[in-house]
């Protein structure tokens, strides 16, 4: 299995402005630093968690076509773009969506063939099926739950306090009230989360 983000979110989970509230900076000179930090808990939460926040693009690659559904990562799932595969000439070939039926509301979300209908036959390969699909809470910061939120903002503040991992012989790990924030929204997912655990 491969699995690639092809198209990042154009903003992230937090803005700016609610990070400097968050530690009380009140101008800008500290802004582009307060940026990182956003985007390195951001993806820290989203490893952490196994999750989309905002509005994103992924690519999953399989070698073939599992017996029965395909699971998709990285919940929660907007939609699917397509399916292609290469057929048995070396063909890349997009699977018709009358063919295939997507259940967005389980966790993982899952594509199976219509009623009637099976997976296509791919070409013996590497990567011969690909799903491309978008995935998170939506558009805007005020789409990803508040507990997400929220944990992201005290990663950032702790980070922006704490520069050093280790001060006077005392490591400096993220506040747990950020991890109890996020319990709730680990996905639990592995490889054999989606069938592939081979």
């Amino acid at each position: 299995m491969g699995l690639k983000r092809t198209v990042a979110p154009v903003q992230p989970a937090v803005t700016p402005e609610e990070a400097k509230r968050q530690i009380s900076v009140w101008d800008g000179s500290q802004d582009d630093y307060i940026t990182q930090l956003i985007i390195a808990a951001t993806g820290a939460v989203e490893r952490a968690t196994a999750r989309a926040l905002i509005t994103q693009t992924w690519r999953l690659s399989l070698d073939e076509f599992p017996c029965d559904e395909i699971r998709i990562p990285r919940p929660p799932l907007i939609a699917v773009s397509s399916i292609t595969y290469v057929d048995d000439n070396g063909t890349t070939q997009t699977l018709d969506t009358d063919l295939y039926s997507v259940t967005t509301d389980a966790e993982p979300a899952r594509i199976e063939p219509a009623y009637g209908e099976v997976w296509p036959a791919a070409r013996c390969q590497r990567e011969a099926v690909r799903v491309t699909y978008t995935a998170g809470y939506g558009a805007t910061s005020e789409s990803v739950p508040e507990p997400i939120r929220h944990a992201i903002l005290l990663m950032v503040a702790h980070w922006y306090n704490c520069r050093e991992p280790v001060v006077e012989g005392q490591l400096m790990e993220v506040p747990m009230s950020a991890k109890w924030l996020i319990d709730g929204y680990k996905t639990g997912a592995g490889p054999e989360w989606y069938n592939l655990a081979k």
